[in-house]
């Protein structure tokens, strides 16, 4: 699901002169306008939608939580 952005965003964080240090991929529950966003635009099968939702109602976990953490203080530090 949109595994190119990214790369967009680096590049248009390069071409906007924004220091792109890094990103983070960490799944939240999305709040229902995102939800349905994804839904009507970006997973269109039901049973692929389905997954997605209960996975995504799961998240963040306090694992996620603590590798967020870590990203930030190496994203922080860093040149």
């Amino acid at each position: 699901m949109g595994g190119e952005w990214p790369q967009a965003f680096e590049r248009i964080s390069c071409e906007k002169g924004i220091n792109y240090r890094s990103h983070f991929n960490c799944m939240g529950a999305p709040n229902p306008g995102i939800e349905l966003f994804i839904k009507n635009t970006i997973i269109k099968d039901d049973d692929e939608w389905e997954h997605y939702r209960e996975e995504a109602r799961r998240h963040p976990t306090p694992e996620d939580l603590e590798n967020t953490k870590k990203f930030t203080r190496r994203a922080l530090n860093s040149p």
